[in-house]
């Protein structure tokens, strides 16, 4: 994201007098980055806040879904070797053709 221009972007929306208030300076990053071009953070500092952010947003994600009874985890290596498991579990569950799939 740093790499397509995200600062930016982000500055182009507070060029427009967009206070970083509003919601959608809450997504993670916008508010790091933000403050960064607002000449709090150096972009460093702003890089960091953002990573620990996710890193925090994801932890968080990880304890809510581990107490959904419905949720099944497939290891993201090898993830083509168990497309044919993953496709069981969905046509078992009801998904498939009926459900617009091809």
């Amino acid at each position: 994201m740093v790499e397509a221009s995200w600062a930016e972007e982000i500055k182009g929306l507070l060029d427009r007098v967009l206070d970083p208030a509003v919601p959608a300076f809450q997504a993670i990053g916008h508010r790091q980055i933000a403050r960064y071009l607002q000449g709090e953070w150096s972009f460093e500092k702003a890089l960091t806040e953002t990573k620990r952010a996710t890193c925090r947003f994801a932890k968080r994600q990880e304890t809510w879904f581990r107490k959904e009874p419905e949720i099944v985890w497939f290891g993201a290596r090898r993830l083509e070797m168990r497309i044919p498991e993953v496709m069981d579990l969905l046509s078992r569950r009801g998904f498939g053709r009926a459900h617009g799939q091809a």
